[in-house]
């Protein structure tokens, strides 16, 4: 808008999307559909002190008071996962520190790398849900990014790559523990492929 440029304003269907019963959701669409986008757009409808006047001129933004109010205020957790590290402990450094980063930006103590990054994970959720008064909100963008970087590596092992997925699964299991102690609201991933028989997921079964 600012730029005069075209924009669609697509925050209806965000609203439907934040709104369903389940509070995992899960979204895969190919490159370039607007995924980083449509997630930046969700941190900023649970974030913006003013979020009527930010979302001006759209659906959202001409919404009632009680609605918003209905929104609610949460802390946002946002990882973009992390491409190709070299090694598997190069893919935990770096998951601790994308972690860290918005652990940082929500001002509670940073998780310690020397400890299980499910159970890090977890602390840092309940951290700042305690600290903000209420449950967070966690996106992750591009959740299969660092699993195909390694799977497009030549000639890697399967036992490599069994590692390298054990890591991923093992961060995501840190999720379900903050939504059994209600520290999550909603949790939203995506990515650009669907992943089967890599149980990457079966950590956030219910």
């Amino acid at each position: 808008k600012a730029t005069k440029g075209i924009y669609i304003d697509k925050t209806r269907l965000i609203y439907k999307l934040i709104g369903f019963k389940s509070r995992q959701l899960f979204l895969v669409r190919p490159r370039r559909f607007g995924k980083t986008l449509l997630l930046d757009t969700i941190a900023n409808i649970y974030t913006q002190p003013d979020p009527k006047k930010y979302f001006e001129g759209t659906w959202i933004g001409a919404q009632s008071e009680e609605v918003w109010k209905g929104i609610g205020q949460h802390p946002v957790v946002h990882i973009i996962m992390p491409s190709c590290p070299a090694t598997i402990i190069s893919l935990q450094k770096a998951l601790f520190t994308v972690l860290n980063e918005q652990v940082e930006l929500n001002g509670v103590e940073k998780a310690d790398p020397s400890g299980e990054l499910g159970t890090e994970f977890f602390v840092a959720l309940a951290r700042i849900r305690e600290k903000k008064g209420s449950p967070c909100v966690v996106l992750i963008d591009e959740y299969d990014q660092t699993l195909n970087s390694f799977m497009s590596t030549p000639n890697i092992e399967k036992a490599y790559l069994k590692g390298v997925t054990k890591v991923i699964h093992d961060f995501f299991l840190g999720l379900k523990m903050a939504e059994a102690k209600g520290a999550i609201h909603l949790t939203l991933i995506t990515g650009s492929a669907r992943f089967a028989k890599t149980a990457l997921f079966s950590s956030l079964n219910n």
